[in-house]
């Protein structure tokens, strides 16, 4: 808790001190940089696919049918509307406001997670968690895990609404031993 406490207070700290919008309408690559918000749409009939290898945000937002990839950095929060995604693999990301809305997807690999308030999810979008060791306790509203690349990820204040529109997604080795007790048990079962 610690831990997570002080990761909270330096990627606030960090990210008070962003000092630019910037809007994206075509693919790249964000190496670094402060910024409040980070905007990305589409030119049709082009898809943008935006890369964010590590630079500190208060919220990136995905229009249209654009791809947002968050490989490292630190950020508050994260949109997608339309039919767009956005994709979590590292980083820090402490949410104060996580939200899908109309057709979209937000997929979360990796990366430190730690989400202060229930997500918004519209009733068509998604919003999926690669994880396992997921525990919901719905006395406090609070969800654990370990997310596929290795971290724990923590959601507090999570109505248990919200919590039925996550998709908890096992992670392949995780279904690859759910697969091997099943093997072990149809043999057992033949030898007996």
């Amino acid at each position: 808790n610690l831990l997570m406490l002080i990761t909270v207070i330096m990627a606030v700290g960090r990210i008070a001190m962003a000092v630019e919008d910037l809007d994206i309408y075509e693919s790249t690559t964000i190496n670094e940089g402060e910024y409040a918000h980070i905007s990305v749409y589409d030119t049709p009939p082009v898809i943008s696919i935006v890369d964010i290898n590590y630079a500190s945000f208060a919220r990136v937002n995905s229009y249209d049918s654009s791809f947002v990839n968050i490989n490292d950095g630190i950020g508050e929060s994260i949109v997608s509307y339309n039919s767009s995604c956005i994709n979590v693999f590292g980083g820090e990301m402490t949410f104060h406001f996580l939200g899908a809305n109309d057709f979209s997807t937000i997929n979360i690999y990796g990366g430190i997670l730690y989400v202060l308030n229930s997500p918004m999810i519209s009733d068509t979008a998604n919003v999926n968690i690669y994880c396992y060791d997921f525990n919901y306790d719905s006395v406090y509203g609070v969800l654990t895990g370990t997310l596929s690349g290795g971290n724990v990820f923590v959601f507090e204040e999570l109505l248990a609404s919200d919590y039925e529109r996550l998709n908890l997604i096992p992670e392949p080795l995780a279904i690859s031993f759910i697969g091997l007790g099943y093997i072990i048990i149809l043999r057992r079962k033949r030898i007996l």
